[in-house]
């Protein structure tokens, strides 16, 4: 099971990109004749109990996906509790009271496939793609899983989970750039945003999961009126609304959830580190914080990061195919319900040539905000997207994803063609506004470097310091000089230290009357004014050389 960061239209599976790759780039529609996102029946009704479904029937194969969203992530998250939303994913797939069984077993055992489960800052999410015969019962397993997991909890299971969970954040840690998503935020989100903490959590307070919190959690986020059901493919709306009444119907409701809106921070400044790390080349993230899910902002976003980065012809492939400064860029678009990053990355820098890579990445993306993109540009990324967006609908996994984007988003119900209204309706001059809004802020630069090679000198070069301190070397004496002392007539005393090879140093004693003479000429030989008569030690301190006090 996956607990991700990176969540967006722009992140479908892996199962949907492979077709939409497998279309050819003609077939996509243009933007004048793409007057619809979705052409199939979608039929929706929310149950009483507060349970809200989506069904978007198509019946060219016996096959249904579900997707049941939750709203509920590590956004949910209070301190001492980091970790719960990713933990109770895990514990959700582990049986319930009357299916107390694996549920990934389970769903195997039906043909199910395409079966995961992820966790974000915003929603916590199950998929499954299974035969239209196996319908009623995939229903009774989320029911069941929603109404009844407290009924199958034992502090062995959850201790056994908390084990798998992490042991997942220590593989996943280990991997190159496995910490990136946690340092990111943790820099852009202040402690007290609800983003600041990485999904995973930590061990002390996974650790300290008690049957009664894990009970409470359950209650409080899993209840019909906290989730959406989407089932796209063999099934008609009528049928979908009497099923889902057999067996969501008589769920119990839960008290409403309070729920914080928006939160969209502003960085204070410029935000620039450096990590090292087990790879082979470095890398370069750079992120700007963006407007949250539902702002007019985000297709124009998305057009950007086609143009920036996505293909052979995108702006930050001249560091690729000119520059030769590193082996791929892309885009990445975290769409959050409180407030989203829009990034870019640039893969296979070699150290020496980071410090350039990140002043071409601020030059292009400057140059993009004062300039908008070309009418090509903007075109060649609107009949891309708007023909990722049809493509998604070559497959029931497909139809369910997008359709789940909506239900994680809280947007309105036709989603879809909301976004696909707001890509054809995206000017030049939009994208450029949108680009300096966002780009004339401070952003985050975080640059991934090979871990440098380094080693102790070996022995016998070396010393052994558990051997202790060596003894000391001989001392050479020290000739210190001899001091000279006068006192003059009013009793002030002067002390002579001699420095040889020091510059001359001339001293003057008395009230400021007497020393005035000494500014005029006098022939030679004839007494310096600046000593009293008798008080004028033997070595003439006038043109000697040494230091006095």
């Amino acid at each position: 099971m996956t607990a991700t960061a990176i969540a967006s239209i722009a992140a479908a599976p892996a199962h949907a990109q492979e077709q939409a790759a497998s279309s050819a780039a003609q077939e996509a529609p243009a933007s004048d004749e793409a007057s619809q996102a979705i052409t199939d029946s979608v039929t929706r009704f929310t149950l009483p109990n507060g349970l809200k479904v989506v069904v978007q029937s198509s019946h060219r194969v016996p096959l249904v996906s579900a997707a049941l969203v939750y709203d509920v992530g590590s956004k949910d998250e209070r301190a001492g509790q980091y970790g719960y939303a990713h933990l109770f994913e895990h514990l959700a797939l582990d049986g319930s009271a009357h299916w107390n069984q694996n549920a990934l077993r389970s769903l195997h055992d039906m043909g199910a496939t395409q079966i995961n489960a992820q966790t974000t800052r915003d929603s916590t999410t199950f998929l499954e793609t299974f035969p239209r015969a196996a319908l009623e019962r995939v229903l009774f397993l989320e029911a069941d899983r929603m109404g009844f997991i407290g009924a199958a909890l034992t502090s062995e299971r959850i201790a056994r989970e908390v084990d798998v969970v992490l042991n997942e954040k220590s593989l996943r840690a280990g991997q190159p750039f496995g910490t990136v998503d946690a340092v990111i935020h943790r820099d852009m989100y202040p402690v007290s945003h609800p983003y600041h903490h990485n999904v995973v959590g930590n061990e002390a307070d996974l650790r300290g999961v008690t049957v009664a919190a894990a009970r409470q959690w359950f209650d409080t986020y899993y209840g019909p009126s906290n989730a959406t059901l989407i089932l796209a493919g063999d099934v008609t709306g009528d049928d979908a609304r009497e099923l889902v009444t057999r067996y969501f119907g008589g769920l119990e409701p839960r008290p409403a959830v309070d729920t914080l809106q928006t939160q969209a921070p502003r960085m204070s400044g410029p935000v620039r580190r450096q990590m090292f790390d087990a790879v082979a080349g470095g890398r370069l993230y750079v992120n700007h914080l963006a407007p949250p899910a539902g702002s007019a902002a985000i297709a124009e976003l998305d057009l950007t990061a086609q143009i920036m980065a996505n293909g052979p012809r995108s702006r930050l492939s001249r560091l690729v195919s000119e520059l030769g400064l590193a082996r791929s860029a892309f885009a990445t678009f975290e769409i959050g319900k409180l407030s989203s990053v829009m990034g870019f990355v640039v893969d296979g820098v070699d150290p020496e040539d980071m410090p350039r890579v990140e002043d071409e990445v601020d030059a292009m993306l400057a140059r993009f905000a004062a300039e908008g993109p070309t009418s090509e540009e903007l075109e060649n990324a609107r009949t891309a997207r708007i023909g990722y967006l049809r493509n998604l609908q070559n497959s029931t996994s497909g139809k369910a994803f997008l359709q789940a984007q909506g239900a994680k988003q809280n947007q309105v119900a036709d989603f879809a063609e909301s976004y696909l209204r707001a890509l054809s309706s995206a000017t030049v001059d939009s994208v450029r506004r949108v680009a300096t809004d966002i780009y004339g802020r401070p952003g985050h630069h975080l640059s991934v470097l090979p871990r440098p090679a380094l080693r102790a000198t070996i022995k016998p070069h070396g010393y052994d310091l558990a051997a202790g301190p060596p003894p000391l070397g001989p001392i050479t004496p020290i000739a210190f000089p001899a001091i000279e002392d006068a006192r003059l007539s009013n009793g002030l005393r002067v002390v002579l230290v001699p420095r040889e090879g020091s510059l001359p140093t001339r001293c003057c004693f008395g009230s400021r009357k007497a020393a005035m003479p000494a500014r005029r000429a006098r022939s030679p030989g004839s007494r310096s004014p600046c000593w009293p008569p008798g008080a004028r030690p033997a070595r003439n301190w006038h043109t000697g050389s040494g230091s006095t006090r």
